[in-house]
């Protein structure tokens, strides 16, 4: 955790285009909307207002936090180009988050239960959180089918981008990741989380397990 710091917090994970900006540790300002191809219309607006709502220069910004996924393809290349387009020309970190612990950040933490991010058809990512105390960051993101997933935990509620048409009832919340919880989970993990003022941080889409998972569910 770091203390006096100004942190910029992007997420175009989801259908959810969100700003947040923390200003000595307090949410100071955010800006969110839910809607199909906001992010290229929205998201510099949402960053401009949020700077002006709070007299914040860019500048000002101590780092730029950024959810890398997983989520949409597209809507990761527009917050990443975004946040190096901002960070870059004035030598600032970029902090990448990702999708899960921004998801469970915006859902303040709360334990048992199982976090999801929708893939394609009826494939998620997912995380089962246990432990409110647990180290964001080190969240393990797994890959399965929803019916899997219910089938190995019968008792779980599942918090998530998407209603699988009422499938669970009410075991199934919607929720999207928010700029604000990124800043949050980078103000609370600075010193734990990667930095990069270079190149070469890019969007998280799968790790090669899961990859081969993905080519062996089609």
């Amino acid at each position: 955790m770091i203390g006096n710091q100004t942190i910029l917090g992007l997420d175009t994970s989801t259908d959810n285009c969100s700003v947040g900006l923390i200003k000595d540790g307090i949410v100071a300002a955010a800006r969110s909307e839910i809607a199909k191809s906001a992010h290229s219309e929205k998201l510099i607006m949402f960053i401009r207002e949020v700077l002006a709502d709070t007299n914040t220069e860019i500048a000002d910004l101590t780092a730029i936090g950024v959810n890398i996924g997983p989520g949409s393809f597209t809507g990761l290349r527009i917050g990443l180009s975004t946040a190096k387009g901002l960070a870059y020309p004035i030598g600032i970190p970029i902090i990448p988050v990702k999708s899960l612990p921004v998801l469970i950040q915006a859902n303040d933490r709360e334990e048992n239960l199982i976090y999801f991010i929708k893939s394609h058809k009826d494939m998620v990512f997912y995380s089962l959180f246990t432990d409110h105390t647990a180290d964001l960051p080190a969240v393990e993101i797994v890959y399965e089918n929803i019916d899997e997933i219910v089938n190995q935990h019968p008792a779980g509620e599942l918090i998530g981008n998407f209603d699988f048409v009422n499938n669970f009832g009410e075991n199934n919340k919607v929720l999207f990741p928010t700029g604000q919880a990124v800043a949050e989970v980078v103000h609370n993990y600075y010193q734990e989380l990667g930095k990069s003022i270079g190149q070469k941080i890019e969007p998280y889409y799968l790790t090669s397990f899961q990859a081969q998972k993905w080519v062996r569910n089609k």
